[in-house]
């Protein structure tokens, strides 16, 4: 009866350090999942804030994009009046053919 009494005392013993620690890993389990509850809406958050920051960039991307073609245009159409005004300035100073002496 004491051997029986001796093991019951020891397996209520045995019984409450695993309860405890089961309680500890639970603790510790719910404070894990708190913690990455709190990083993924972290995370949610700066995507969320990155993709407005995202559009706001294709959108100048656009805009310089735009401006990049239209001075494009501006340059060729300089560069197109250089080529006349080179060509105008050259038919000026060439000597007259001897057909144009006359006129």
């Amino acid at each position: 009866k004491q051997w029986y009494q001796r093991r019951v005392r020891a397996l209520k013993k045995e019984e409450t350090i695993l309860t405890n620690a089961i309680h500890q890993k639970q603790l510790i389990l719910q404070q894990t999942r708190e913690t990455e509850q709190t990083q993924i809406t972290d995370l949610q958050n700066r995507n969320t804030q990155l993709e407005a920051e995202n559009r706001e960039l294709r959108v100048e991307n656009d805009r310089l994009n735009s401006r990049i073609s239209a001075t494009s245009s501006e340059v060729q159409m300089l560069h197109n009046k250089v080529n006349v005004c080179t060509r105008l300035l050259e038919e000026r100073d060439e000597p007259p053919r001897p057909e144009q002496q006359w006129i």
